[in-house]
């Protein structure tokens, strides 16, 4: 970065001053008018003078700092002062902020708008992980998200295998292809995905398009359970999880119940990749002949 000339830094600093004089002489108005306060300015005063300017990267600089001091009114502000500039960071985190219902109104379809805008400037896996996101769970519309799901998935997004594996077992805006499903669920599961674990126990224990395996499902299902955290463990209780293992355990004979222990020691300290590897020696796995791009 090029050093500031004298010049420069007395005319900031001077703006600065004067910035300070009538936020004081003002009792803190024209702060509120600014959606901000001294915190602010003592946290950075150059900044938020750019900021003030209309520097978008200031204004998402500012928009940052107020989420992460937990004032989520301001931060919106600020950051969709800079998304109204392209920004392409702070349309991300405005996305989700209307996404979450922080700093204002839940609202889907700006957030999903914005995520969308958000991936066509920053051209990320992650951006275009968030906006299949928001179209394919929050309007949904599972046609939109696709491509996006697309993108993250060939950077390795284990959420993006996922959901397209769920897309094609349930024939969601893509024709149904079990085979199809079953490989994406796969790559998931090999980076501990859980609900994709559980995808393959769901698809073991009905046998939808494999030969029903229970010994195959209860594997997967324990490893769901052992690979699950934050807000999987609530989708996996959702589904009856639990339930699913117990009716499992009921077929068993008394050598398999005996090694339940066994299993669940196995999965909770392999790799998502060693557990798929056991799974195929219990049933051999035959990839499909072609996935579609």
């Amino acid at each position: 970065m090029a050093k500031q000339s004298s010049g420069t830094g007395t005319i900031v600093m001077l703006a600065l001053a004067g910035i300070l004089g009538v936020a004081a002489y003002a009792g803190n108005e024209w702060l509120k008018y600014q959606r901000a306060d001294y915190s602010v300015l003592l946290n950075n005063p150059e900044q938020f003078l750019q900021a003030v300017q209309g520097d978008a990267d200031a204004q998402y600089e500012v928009g940052q700092f107020y989420s992460q001091n937990g004032k989520d009114t301001e931060a919106l502000y600020w950051l969709n002062k800079a998304a109204e500039q392209n920004n392409g960071n702070a349309l991300s985190y405005a996305g989700i902020a209307y996404l979450e219902g922080k700093g204002a109104v839940k609202n889907p379809q700006k957030a999903c708008d914005y995520l969308e805008k958000a991936y066509q400037i920053l051209k990320s896996p992650q951006a275009a992980s968030n906006a299949a996101i928001c179209l394919g769970d929050n309007l949904p519309s599972p046609v939109q998200a696709y491509p996006y799901y697309k993108t993250a998935a060939k950077a390795g997004d284990a959420n993006a295998l996922y959901q397209i594996g769920r897309m094609y077992m349930r024939g969601e805006g893509i024709p149904k292809n079990i085979p199809v499903a079953i490989h994406y669920f796969r790559e998931a599961a090999q980076r501990n995905n859980a609900l994709a674990f559980y995808s393959l126990g769901k698809i073991y224990m009905d046998g939808d398009g494999v030969p029903r395996n229970t010994v195959a499902a209860y594997l997967m299902m324990k490893a769901a359970q052992a690979k699950a955290s934050g807000s999987d463990q609530n989708l996996l209780g959702n589904f009856g999880i639990q339930r699913k293992i117990s009716d499992l355990e009921l077929s068993f004979s008394a050598e398999q119940r005996a090694k339940r222990g066994e299993t669940e020691t196995y999965v909770k300290s392999h790799s998502g990749k060693e557990i798929l590897n056991t799974l195929d020696s219990i049933i051999p796995y035959s990839p499909p002949p072609s996935i579609p791009d």
